[in-house]
């Protein structure tokens, strides 16, 4: 009461009119109550009483100072006027420490997400963490690492982590991420119920909500928390290697399968494409078709027809294809180490161009 009886004398004897005039007591009214955990519109209505009362001492008390009528009203209409501006300004003091503190929160957040995953963190310091983030401590958490697919634009990983907490809804999964330079990382737990569920080989259940902010979500192996180092370890091999073999989506080790080996044994990969794809840069432009044909068959179970069908050509025109690249590479494309292996260099194709040999940047 005493604060607001001084903030009506100064908003009187100053003649203030203004309602955008300094008020630096809504300020601190609204960073003390906060502090106190007191609700924005308890505060108001705790606020609106006091200037009631200050208003009807007001006006009881201003025949015997001698004020006529029209100031009796004038100063109705100003402490009035008082009250709304105060009221306003207490509604923007507490959004804006809202959203200040709503900052300071993501920010801590986001150190502890990345420090949790990146280095081995004090037991004690760990525990506060997840205890703060509402974290269970007793169950087994995956790293995660998402590629964003605008990685050039500024906002690009936030609508990510946006996507990626949706993809979570979906799956039943409790999720902090944090970003990281254009991408973002985090860990995942399952919530307790029906819906949680991690991602097998063939799930694309929430994939939906990652379509046009990630173009990988690799996630590492089942950790306890305070191995979560080695999670995320994982999580960016199994990103490296889907992003060397084209794969997208949710991609884990079980998904990667085989494919890890392209980037986990370069040289193995090295030979292969000397062995399989570099011949094909004497066919110069038909270098092209001559892949497209050899992908085409392999992912139609081996069948000519399925696969012409598929690009489309002839049938005659694709098994020419096939004879051209044994033509080149002296391999057969129908024996099974050939297959095996034209899998492999295929699936490393984002590593190599045809036409000259050289490996992208």
């Amino acid at each position: 009461m005493t604060r607001n009886v001084a903030l009506s004398r100064r908003w009187l004897l100053e003649d203030q009119n203004d309602p955008s005039a300094p008020m630096p007591e809504a300020e601190e009214l609204v960073a003390e109550r906060m502090g106190q955990g007191v609700p924005v519109g308890t505060v108001l209505t705790g606020f609106r009483l006091c200037m009631s009362l200050i208003l009807d001492r007001a006006v009881h008390d201003a025949p015997a100072d001698g004020l006529s009528p029209a100031e009796i009203l004038d100063v109705v209409a100003r402490i009035t006027a008082l009250g709304d501006a105060f009221s306003t300004r207490v509604l923007v003091a507490h959004h804006e420490l809202d959203v200040a503190r709503a900052a300071d929160d993501a920010a801590r957040r986001s150190a502890w997400v990345r420090d949790v995953l990146t280095n081995r963190m004090d037991p004690a310091a760990l525990l506060r963490g997840a205890d703060a983030h509402g974290l269970p401590t007793d169950v087994r958490a995956r790293a995660l690492r998402a590629r964003t697919r605008r990685p050039h634009d500024d906002g690009a990983p936030a609508a990510a982590e946006r996507a990626l907490h949706a993809w979570s809804r979906e799956r039943g999964l409790r999720l902090l991420t944090a970003p990281r330079g254009h991408d973002v990382v985090g860990l995942a737990v399952p919530e307790i119920g029906p819906a949680a569920s991690w991602p097998g080989p063939a799930a694309t259940r929430g994939e939906a909500c990652l379509s046009g902010h990630v173009t990988v979500l690799a996630l590492g192996e089942p950790a306890p928390l305070e191995a979560l180092t080695d999670s995320f370890l994982a999580a960016g091999q199994v990103l490296e290697a889907a992003e060397a073999t084209g794969l997208t989506g949710v991609v884990d080790r079980e998904r990667l399968g085989w494919r890890a080996a392209v980037t986990e044994s370069p040289q193995t990969t090295d030979l292969l494409v000397a062995r399989h794809l570099e011949p094909l840069r004497e066919a110069g432009d038909f270098a092209a078709p001559i892949l497209e044909a050899l992908q085409a068959y392999l992912d139609h179970g081996l069948s000519a027809s399925a696969a012409a069908a598929s690009i489309p050509v002839h049938e005659n025109t694709l098994r020419h294809r096939l004879r051209r690249y044994r033509d080149l590479t002296g391999h057969d494309p129908h024996a099974a180490d050939t297959i095996v292996e034209l899998r492999w260099v295929l699936a490393a194709r984002p590593l190599w161009d045809p036409t000259t040999g050289d490996r992208p940047d």
